[in-house]
């Protein structure tokens, strides 16, 4: 198992690109549905405004019916021996129809207008709907910076472990000896099963098979070992971090009747 060593990426600086670029998009959704709800409101005017056109033009579609009626009763008044008729226009007749025309111009104009204001909507639907699908995938920007930075926690969480793996396997290995003889290393059961299960997952490569990072654990292990036979204060320090009871005494390197080594 291969531990990934890399710089950390920008991760905070992504996670706020991503942020400005969704209020961007959600403002961006927000005045698309401005305009959308405008244009609904002139196309529902425009149809209004159309319809009441038609109705004007409709109420001129007996004027036709009552100059033939007019005409009717002219003749009939001829037949009866009544003075001939002049076949001159019914009264009013002939402001009817400029009225007419009038308005059958108006709902044409009417009709046009309505049938922009219908492509607006359209168009503006379109916007609307392309708007909201782009605030839909800065949003999933947003999750995928933040997955990255869950990814780079993982990550550095997952190095950790080993780190911890490779000194407690260190310790384990560390052969302390004194002048009297060999001074075990004896871990409790539960961490000796603990490093069973990791030793089963690790399957890490190392350059000519050497893991310097379990070396240089062993070493520190072997020093503080030394240290403590004389300072019960002694400290140890583990890639710049102290560890013990007291992280701020410094390791006492003074000479002790005590070797460690390390079991490579």
């Amino acid at each position: 198992m291969v531990v990934i060593e890399r710089e950390p990426p920008a991760n905070s600086a992504l996670c706020n690109l991503a942020r400005a670029a969704l209020r961007s998009a959600i403002a961006e959704w927000q005045a698309a549905k401005a305009r959308h709800r405008h244009s609904e409101r002139a196309e529902e005017l425009g149809r209004l405004v159309h319809d009441a056109a038609e109705q004007v033009l409709l109420s001129f579609n007996d004027l036709e019916v009552c100059l033939v009626e007019h005409r009717v009763d002219e003749f009939k008044r001829a037949a009866t021996g009544a003075l001939i008729p002049n076949f001159g226009l019914p009264d009013g007749f002939a402001a009817r129809r400029t009225m007419r025309e009038e308005a059958r111009m108006q709902a044409i104009a009417a009709k046009a207008a309505h049938e922009d204001l219908i492509v607006e909507l359209s168009q503006a639907e379109s916007v609307m709907r392309l708007a909201r699908r782009r605030v839909a995938d800065a949003a999933v920007d947003v999750l995928v910076a933040e997955g990255a930075k869950q990814a780079a926690a993982l990550t550095a969480a997952w190095n950790e472990v080993w780190r911890q793996y490779d000194r407690i396997r260190a310790l384990a290995n560390c052969r302390l000896s004194l002048a009297e003889g060999t001074v075990p290393v004896t871990l409790p059961q539960d961490i000796v099963v603990l490093m069973q299960s990791f030793a089963e997952l690790d399957d890490r490569d190392f350059a000519e098979g050497c893991n310097n990072a379990a070396d240089d654990a062993g070493n520190v292990w072997c020093c503080w070992f030394e240290s403590l036979l004389t300072d019960a204060e002694a400290e140890a320090t583990f890639d710049g971090i102290a560890v013990g009871d007291n992280a701020a005494s410094p390791v006492d390197d003074r000479p002790v009747a005590a070797t460690a080594e390390l079991i490579v």
